[in-house]
């Protein structure tokens, strides 16, 4: 089959793990690590989607706090 033929609803998990923009980036990396992934929606006060934080960004942001 080919992968055109399946559907995201069929793969994604629900409820979805989110993490509040005003959260540390520590917090945000035990989540990530804890729960295998590497990548993190970021949502507001009122639960909207306000970005996307991954390992790539906290690597990043470790390596600036470094100099």
């Amino acid at each position: 089959m080919s992968i055109k033929n399946y559907l995201v609803r069929e793969y994604m998990h629900s409820p979805a793990l989110t993490i509040a923009s005003e959260a540390g980036l520590d917090r945000a990396l035990l989540i990530m690590r804890s729960q295998h992934i590497r990548h993190l929606p970021v949502v507001d006060d009122d639960h909207n989607l306000v970005g996307i934080i991954s390992t790539r960004n906290l690597r990043m942001s470790m390596q600036e706090m470094e100099k």
